[in-house]
């Protein structure tokens, strides 16, 4: 696990309408706290314990670092070591991924108080798709809302699929191995997308075929 604080990050605005995160924004950040928890079917349609990693991002209001940085008092900051704590120490079954994001959600507002605008929590289950290297679900809450009720952006990472690609016969004959990143953007309220039966369909396609652009 590492800890970073981020300041004045300004994020890109090519995420789509449903799915934004703060413009300007003091951020601190617990990055891949490493735990095991059974949040559903791992790749081989198995319930058990799965490894996990878990990230969270707490959007700072825009006073906040002002009024630590000139008090110079420890209690006007952010103790990210409990955060840290409270989540290595969470439960180790749930209903779903977005059960577990609902309750790392919570538990950052709960101990970041009133200092926070959003919180940003991002969660990768290695596990869970079998020809890919990650699967990861990012959630931002805003203060007030429903975590449950949040646009998400869903990555399959590094997903191999044999493919036949390539205009020339010999091309035509024989898949080659093809690394692709597939990004899903869940719309609010968007709930049980069976993710790994979607990227079965992808890598079964047999008569996947993709033509190489060639110049003349």
């Amino acid at each position: 696990m590492a800890y970073k604080r981020v300041r004045r990050r300004n994020f890109p605005s090519s995420s789509p309408m449903s799915f934004k995160l703060p413009t300007t924004t003091d951020v601190v950040l617990v990055d891949t706290i490493q735990l095991t928890a059974n949040i559903g079917a791992d790749c081989w349609g198995r319930l058990r314990e799965q490894p996990v990693s878990i990230t969270v991002h707490l959007h700072l209001k825009p006073s906040f670092l002002d009024i630590s940085g000139q008090s110079d008092n420890v209690i006007d900051s952010i103790h990210y070591g409990h955060l840290t704590k409270a989540v290595s120490a969470l439960s180790a079954s749930y209903a779903d991924i977005r059960a577990l994001i609902h309750e790392v959600t919570q538990k950052a507002f709960a101990l970041a108080g009133e200092n926070v605008d959003a919180v940003r929590v991002v969660i990768g289950l290695p596990k869970q798709i079998l020809l890919a290297n990650d699967f990861e679900v990012e959630v931002i809450t805003s203060r007030g809302q429903d975590s449950m009720q949040q646009a998400a952006r869903v990555s399959i990472k590094d997903l191999v699929m044999p493919v036949l690609i390539g205009v020339n016969p010999p091309e035509r004959l024989a898949k080659q191995k093809v690394i692709t990143n597939i990004t899903f953007y869940e719309k609010s309220g968007m709930h049980q997308v069976d993710y790994p039966a979607i990227i079965k369909q992808i890598s079964e396609a047999s008569a996947l075929f993709l033509p190489l652009l060639t110049g003349g």
